[in-house]
C-alpha cells in the first residue's frame, strides 16, 4: 500500500527521502522479527505486528486523502510543502462545459 501511495502523491524533490524511510522501516522488522520472536514467542510477535498494523489502517484512514479521479497534478498539491492549490481550479468538468457555453453564446451576441 505505502509503495503506491507515495508514487501517486510524493512530490519528485520528496520521493528519494521517502523510498529510503520505507526501506529503513523494513530493514528494521527483518532484523528485530528473530529478537522478537525469541522474546516474545510467535504468538507475541503476531500480536504486536497486528498491532502495527491496526494502528496503520487507523492512520490511512484519518490522515490520507482519497486521490481518485484526480489530475496528476492535484494528486501532488494534496501534500506539497507549499500551498499550490491556488492555482488549481475547483470547477467540476461538467461546470467547465456550462462555462464555455456560456462564454460561446456571449461571444455570438
Amino acid at each position: 500500500m505505502a509503495w503506491v501511495y507515495v508514487a501517486e502523491v510524493a512530490v519528485d524533490q520528496a520521493f528519494g527521502l521517502i523510498t529510503a524511510a520505507i526501506f529503513a522501516i523494513i530493514l528494521l522488522f527483518s532484523f528485530t522479527t528473530p529478537y522478537l520472536i525469541s522474546g516474545l514467542g510467535a504468538p507475541g510477535t503476531f500480536f504486536l505486528f497486528g498491532f502495527f498494523a491496526f494502528c496503520g489502517l487507523v492512520f490511512v484512514a484519518v490522515f490520507l486523502k482519497e486521490t481518485k479521479g484526480k489530475t496528476d497534478r492535484e494528486k501532488k498539491a494534496l501534500f506539497s510543502p507549499v500551498n499550490t492549490t491556488a492555482h488549481i481550479s475547483e470547477v467540476t468538468p461538467q461546470e467547465k462545459v456550462e462555462n464555455e457555453g456560456q462564454a460561446a453564446d456571449a461571444e455570438d451576441k
